[in-house]
């Protein structure tokens, strides 16, 4: 799975736990012999579904083929070691990174306050606006729809969810359609706020690192 060790930072659910960086790495269906893994950083969301066995006081993941967007940023992992820290805790070690993490919400889907269609102005563009729309699911699954709209533009994407809770991380922008051809560009990562008052802040990651992309969303239905 894609990662860099600047951006580290793993996520495991069923029994969540977390760590908060540039990069989310999610176990998701932590059960049986099976585990879905995320990957998520500024620009890339990777996806794979990892064999567990136990190997004395280590549970191992063993990524299987990865996919996501955009490909070529989406390479196979090495094996994924898990060890009990305290009570709530696990360490991650997987290609010569140990990352410590907690256990994260209990909330494993998109909340309720997300779901629906929001609205906001692009702040680059005054004559532009973007429709967003939140559909109830898991990661891995669940998606966010944008359409952006301007005087001389209309851009159609979507974004597949990475981790839920209190805060939602969602992956890069898909484009799915362009007005003109090849206007549109894959946006990067970004992460919603739970909504308040009927707005929602969501911030746009910028590829470089320095200071994220703002927008404050207002809700539509």
């Amino acid at each position: 799975m894609h990662r860099t060790a600047a951006d580290q930072a793993p996520r495991a659910a069923a029994g969540q736990v977390e760590a908060h960086c540039a990069v989310h790495e999610s176990v998701h269906r932590l059960a049986g012999d099976a585990a879905d893994v995320i990957t998520l950083s500024r620009t890339s969301l990777c996806q794979a579904e990892g064999t567990l066995r136990s190997t004395g006081a280590l549970l191992v993941i063993t990524p299987g083929p990865t996919s996501g967007t955009p490909a070529h940023l989406c390479t196979p992992a090495g094996d994924i070691a898990l060890r009990r820290d305290g009570d709530a805790g696990l360490t991650w070690k997987s290609d010569g990174i140990t990352v410590p993490l907690h256990r994260a919400s209990s909330h494993s889907a998109v909340l309720t306050a997300y779901v629906g269609t929001w609205r906001a102005q692009d702040g680059n563009d005054p004559t532009s606006t973007v429709r967003m729309t939140i559909r109830q699911g898991v990661p891995g699954t669940a998606r966010a729809e944008f359409t952006w709209d301007g005087d001389a533009h209309h851009c159609e994407g979507f974004s597949v969810l990475a981790s839920a809770g209190d805060t939602l991380a969602f992956g890069p922008e898909i484009v799915t359609a362009s007005e003109p051809e090849g206007f549109c560009t894959q946006t990067p990562s970004r992460t919603m706020t739970r909504p308040d008052s009927g707005s929602m802040h969501v911030e746009m990651a910028a590829p470089d690192g320095t200071a994220p992309r703002a927008f404050t969303f207002t809700r539509s239905n």
